[in-house]
């Protein structure tokens, strides 16, 4: 069992944490501290062209402005095979010509969802690279297309004729940034390694559907071939991980070129940081009510600190806390799918992290109220969730409450759920 306890994490010095929202105003950060034009790193986000059936070209620049307020370079569109998402993709590269933004957009292939075994297949894929290869907001590194995969590694694509630059095909994704390096090569020897940084990760589908059911789990595909060796694996995601996986990617930032954010909008996998829109893939269950736009807010200092190698000061106080909405040993009354994979692993718990300009006194409660003293700069402290009660938190100075954050009856953490949900909901404030 979990007592309440205290850490300090990060090295961010006492002056610079910009607050953003539902449609923030724009941030002077990226004048101020390198950007990627002037770093040549880029933190993007994964973004499912097959939830934007109900888009717009407003939509789509909705979703860039907002994505570039708070932090991002660009986004990665995951491609599949339903025929009316290239004119989607089309739509998003026409709205970040009209923001003018420098934000990028490259084309991600879904190779669960694509054929790609002829030579049909790879002109498909072709005619996606040929359409974008001389458009101003295409994501290029060293002057190379860049060009990804999902679930790529292990699939034998067909060659892509014609001059298009030497596109860069990675779709390798791993922690292990030293030993995976030694392994690649490319054409002219220059290595682009993508890194992933992910808040979470939580699916629900019964075998009438997606057949997935794991909390932080994939099960075995039977579909295409190069997924069949695909075996369940544990994706852990209490203790902080969106700021853990962060701290990381900053310790071997010289390694690492583009940081990508599994997702932008993958609402049936609980890993979105955009707000919830567009069109679910039969997720409502665990998604709807369940915002993660905090963990976009905090995206920001950051993508700064990777990509200018430089510790933000931090100028105003920010609180965020998130749980999930029942125990993990409840039992739900009217749920058909049956209790997550893996769930006894999880800790009923609400995670907090502090982002405070000077010391101050942290109040988190639940059913009761635990008071912690931090420092200035960015702290991680979480404490037990209590049924029936829901969750909040103040940040205290010279005795003002100087940020609150409370979602009222909004959060409540259910003994009795009618349906499994270990996904988080994610509340947060400034000053």
């Amino acid at each position: 069992m979990f007592s309440p306890r205290f850490l300090v994490v990060a090295a961010f010095s006492s002056t610079l944490v910009r607050f953003c929202g539902a449609r923030p105003q724009p941030s002077t950060r990226r004048s101020e501290l390198a950007n990627s034009s002037t770093s040549g790193k880029y933190v993007v986000a994964h973004h499912i062209v097959g939830n934007t059936y109900d888009y717009t070209t407003d939509d789509w620049s909705s979703d860039i402005q907002l994505a570039y307020d708070c932090g991002l370079d660009g986004f990665a569109l995951n491609v599949g095979s339903d025929y009316w998402e290239s004119s989607y993709v089309a739509d998003a590269y026409t709205a970040a010509e009209d923001l003018g933004l420098n934000f990028k957009l490259f084309i991600s292939f879904d190779m669960t969802s694509l054929a790609f075994n002829t030579v049909d297949d790879a002109a498909a894929l072709r005619d996606y690279v040929t359409s974008y290869a001389s458009n101003d907001y295409q994501l290029k590194i060293n002057d190379h297309i860049l060009i990804t995969t999902f679930a790529g590694s292990d699939c034998t694509i067909q060659y892509i004729p014609g001059d298009l630059n030497q596109p860069i095909f990675d779709s390798a994704i791993t922690s292990e940034l030293k030993e995976y390096l030694e392994d690649l090569t490319s054409s002219d020897g220059v290595i682009t390694y993508i890194a992933a940084v992910s808040p979470w990760l939580f699916t629900h589908y019964g075998v009438d559907s997606y057949d997935k059911n794991p909390l932080l789990h994939r099960d075995v595909f039977t579909t295409p071939d190069c997924m069949k060796s695909w075996v369940q694996f544990i994706y852990l995601a209490d203790y902080h991980l969106w700021n853990a996986r962060w701290e990381t990617i900053i310790e071997n930032r010289d390694d690492v070129d583009i940081v990508e954010i599994p997702t932008w909008n993958d609402y049936g996998e609980s890993h979105y940081i955009g707000p919830i829109e567009g069109d679910q893939p039969n997720s409502q269950d665990w998604v709807d009510v369940m915002p993660h736009e905090g963990w976009l807010a905090m995206l920001d200092d950051y993508a700064t600190v990777f990509r200018s190698g430089i510790y933000p000061e931090i100028t105003e106080d920010q609180l965020y806390i998130w749980a999930r909405p029942h125990p993990k040993l409840a039992t739900a009354s009217d749920d058909s799918v049956g209790d997550p994979t893996n769930y006894q692993l999880m800790e009923d718990v609400l995670w907090a992290a502090v982002f405070a300009k000077a010391s101050a006194t942290v109040e988190l409660t639940t059913s009761v109220t635990t008071t912690i003293t931090v420092p200035s700069g960015v702290a991680k402290t979480y404490m037990v969730l209590a049924t029936g009660y829901g969750m909040s938190g103040k940040i205290i100075r010279d005795d003002d409450t100087v940020v609150s954050v409370d979602p009222g009856d909004a959060y409540t953490f259910e003994a009795d759920p009618e349906y499994y949900n270990l996904n988080a909901y994610v509340a947060y404030a400034k000053a």
